[in-house]
Parts: C-alpha cells; sequence; structure tokens
C-alpha cells in the first residue's frame, strides 16, 4: 500500500513537472522534446499527456504534433485568482501586528489619488484610533500615505496628482469619509 501512494505522489510529480516545462520562451514542444529535457522515458511522457490532454490541461496542435499548455490551466489560474483576495491574505498578518504591537492595524489602496482603508483589525486598547473601512484620505497625508505615495526621490509620488489640498486629521471625521 505504501508503495502505491509513493509511486502516485511520483506521478504527481511528474505531472507538475511536465506543466512546468512550457515557458514563454517554450510554449509548445513534441513528445522527444519533453521526454529529453525532463529525463522521462517517451511512454511516460505520453501517459501523462494523454491524462492531462483529458483535463484539458494540455492540448496537442493536429498539423504539427506539438503540445502546448490547455485552456483548463487559464481555467484553473482564474480560480486561483478569485482566491487571492488582498484583504484574505493580509487578515492574518495584521492580526499578528495587532497582537504584538498592541495597536490597531489598517490596510490601505490608492484610489483616484486618495488613500481608501480596505482592512482594519482594532487594537484590544480602550483606547484608540477611529478609522473605518472606506474611510478616504489625501494619498500624501500620514505615515501610510507616505508608505504609499513614497518619496520624490522613489519616482512614485508622479504618479498621484499634485496635492492641491492640506490635511487636518480632526477633518478627517467629516471630510474625508465616504
Amino acid at each position: 500500500m505504501e508503495h502505491k501512494k509513493v509511486s502516485g505522489a511520483r506521478a504527481l510529480e511528474k505531472a507538475i513537472e511536465l506543466l512546468f516545462s512550457f515557458e514563454s520562451n517554450i510554449p509548445e514542444q513534441s513528445l522527444f522534446e519533453i521526454s529529453r529535457n525532463l529525463k522521462f522515458p517517451p511512454s511516460t511522457a505520453r501517459r501523462l499527456l494523454k491524462v492531462m490532454i483529458s483535463r484539458r490541461l494540455i492540448q496537442q496542435d493536429h498539423m504539427t504534433k506539438l503540445y502546448r499548455l490547455g485552456p483548463g490551466i487559464s481555467y484553473l489560474a482564474s480560480v486561483a485568482k478569485e482566491g487571492l483576495s488582498i484583504r484574505k491574505i493580509a487578515l492574518p498578518i495584521m492580526e499578528h501586528l495587532r497582537d504584538v504591537t498592541g495597536e490597531n492595524t489598517a490596510l490601505h489602496e490608492l484610489r483616484d489619488g486618495k488613500r481608501v482603508c480596505i482592512e482594519k483589525v482594532e487594537s484590544k486598547e480602550v483606547l484608540r484610533d477611529t478609522i473605518l473601512i472606506g474611510d478616504q484620505f489625501p494619498a500624501h497625508a500620514g505615515a501610510t500615505g507616505k508608505g504609499i505615495v513614497g518619496s520624490p526621490s522613489e519616482g512614485r509620488i508622479e504618479k498621484v496628482p499634485k496635492f492641491t489640498e492640506t490635511f487636518d486629521p480632526s477633518d478627517a471625521s467629516d471630510n474625508y469619509r465616504s
């Protein structure tokens, strides 16, 4: 039984190696090229290709007989992309940062020249700030703004509209929340 697990894992490993053998500079390959480059026997490469073709992970051009990645790869990439919500990824890191520092943590993104709070983890302390998800501030305001916009020497500040307004933190609740 253990031997089957090992050989099954090895077959999966070979299949993954085969998929990753396709690159932007090597979009198509022959059976011989796959076999030679991966040091697989041609029969192994053919078996793996057959299964991958049935799942649309690989396609074969009927004229040239060359293999290339199939539409199943695009489907899997789109599913993976949906699961890559920056908020989902950042939340456990933000919670850890809050626990270590005792402070609020907030995640902002740049939208139309303003920074917008898209996620927040509250401090466990009684006294804390009142930034809410959805709050908007001038992109250059505060330490978070400096982190997003950068400094002129980094060349990023030019990507943000000219700063014509000044920022007074006491105005945040009235002027910058949407």
